[in-house]
């Protein structure tokens, strides 16, 4: 995956957004070139929303890691959920007793978790909404990156493998899954991995899909690439479980 900046890559092009801001144009063209998150949005509504949030699930916790503090990092990636932002059920459910254990747990000293708490707090009290707090959750979440010195680059590598390990090489020209392809051999390995998110048996779903019938080069290749990181979400196991 390469860079903005990298040569023989097209330039990126900007139109005038709503707010009057350049805006990317976000069309195949730039998601061929630079496969980013945003190209999540153009997948059909009923799926946009389930792969955000997976994408989101995967990505930030990824970041987080640099939360030294043992009691607030798994509370802080708890919020990046499957199904949306929730609070964790570790965290105390009413707020006085969230309150107490926030003031009681940190006293006076500085934590990379509690500016992310910090807003927990703000959306537990209806000060902001759900949109508002995911939003400043990934604020707060390149606020900390930055903070440690992660490279952009580094960053920007694995949103883009994990946009396509979640949208598929081309969005814009989604495959065609044929429903002969599902077979109990290939319902049955995607369940597997789907539950177990253990994808080790990648190559032998390609195996099955093949045995099937499947000749498209890119679901293929996809299966048997070993320098994929596959996830829930997979855009190839969510074919033949029929999720997208």
């Amino acid at each position: 995956m390469n860079g903005a900046a990298d040569p023989g890559l097209p330039p990126k092009r900007y139109v005038d957004g709503d707010d009057g801001h350049p805006q990317l144009v976000c069309d195949e063209r730039e998601w061929l070139a630079r496969p980013a998150p945003w190209g999540i949005g153009v997948l059909p509504p009923g799926v946009r929303g389930r792969k955000q949030r997976l994408f989101d699930h995967h990505h930030y916790p990824r970041l987080l890691r640099h939360i030294a503090c043992e009691v607030c990092r798994p509370l802080v990636c708890g919020l990046f959920a499957e199904d949306g932002v929730l609070v964790p059920e570790v965290i105390p459910g009413d707020d006085a007793r969230f309150n107490r254990w926030y003031t009681d747990h940190h006293g006076k000293q500085f934590c990379d978790g509690k500016p992310f708490l910090k807003q927990v707090r703000l959306w537990r009290t209806e000060v902001i909404t759900d949109s508002e707090l995911l939003n400043r959750l990934i604020d707060t979440t390149f606020n900390l990156v930055e903070k440690h010195g992660l490279p952009r680059q580094a960053r920007t590598d694995a949103e883009r493998s994990l946009a396509v390990e979640l949208a598929g090489p081309n969005p814009f020209r989604p495959v065609a899954f044929d429903p002969s392809w599902q077979t109990d051999t290939t319902l049955s390995l995607a369940h597997g991995m789907y539950d177990s998110r253990d994808f080790s048996p990648m190559p032998i779903l390609a195996d099955a899909l093949q045995d099937a019938g499947c000749d498209h080069p890119d679901v293929l290749a996809h299966c048997r690439d070993p320098q994929v990181t596959h996830v829930r979400g997979c855009w190839v196991v969510d074919l033949v479980l029929g999720k997208t």
